[in-house]
């Protein structure tokens, strides 16, 4: 029994990626640095921030070293539960969160002596892959069918939906491109690809000009052309 802890600490060793651990670490550190010191500037709430930005590191590297203690694919079987309850708080919060600039995206919850604000849409995410994935292996998904692309699709509307009404369109597209991405690599066909990206490019000017509001439409006309407005929308970019 003791002689087997070794071997799965050394087991747990091997799976870490360091390079990519150094990058975590290095990104981290900065962003401590740059927190501290605006915080410092600006004074007021914001001095205290970077105690915000440790605890969230601690949490980060727990989570971490939970996730890589166990093999990820046991937790397919309980797939549909972690996305339904995801689903479920994403409604929540369209009614009950915390709403900045008319965008409702966010839950206050108390920790300690801190109140964390988190984002629901992104602790999503890897529960959305999780279960796209999980649709995505049953033998019946056969992605030559266009039956099985739509009820492929079916799966992955409830949350890019709730996102979209927040509204966090560029969230919500993320959603819907972690499915097509899983869906291509389940063996989507390249024939009904060349369907969809031909619906898609004849629908993009009437949604462009009908469905997006006129700052998502200056989002992207910035994407293309940055420089156009550097001092407003284009500052970051």
């Amino acid at each position: 029994m003791f002689r087997s802890r070794p071997n799965k600490i050394l087991k747990l060793w091997r799976k870490i990626d360091f390079v990519l651990l150094t990058i975590v670490a290095i990104l981290s550190l900065v962003g401590f640095f740059f927190i501290f010191g605006t915080g410092r500037q600006l004074g007021g709430d914001f001095t205290n921030f970077w105690q915000r930005h440790l605890l969230f590191i601690a949490l980060g590297i727990a989570s971490f070293l939970i996730i890589i203690s166990f093999d990820y694919r046991k937790l397919s079987h309980c797939a549909w539960i972690f996305y339904s309850v995801a689903t479920a708080v994403l409604f929540y919060v369209l009614f009950f969160g915390v709403t900045i600039n008319d965008a409702s995206r966010w839950l206050d919850l108390p920790f300690f002596f801190i109140r964390l604000r988190l984002q629901p849409a992104e602790l999503t995410k890897p529960i959305a892959v999780l279960f796209f994935a999980w649709v995505a292996s049953r033998r019946i998904m056969n992605f030559n069918r266009l039956w099985v692309v739509i009820l492929y699709g079916l799966a992955i509307l409830p949350p890019a939906v709730l996102i979209a009404m927040q509204p966090d369109l560029g969230t919500a597209m993320v959603f819907v491109g972690m499915g097509v991405c899983i869906a291509f690599v389940a063996g989507l066909s390249w024939r009904l690809i060349a369907v969809f990206t031909a619906i898609l490019l004849i629908t993009l000017p009437l949604a462009y000009n009908l469905a997006l509001e006129d700052y998502q439409r200056q989002r992207l006309q910035t994407l293309v052309n940055p420089s156009e407005d550097v001092s407003a929308a284009g500052w970051n970019a």
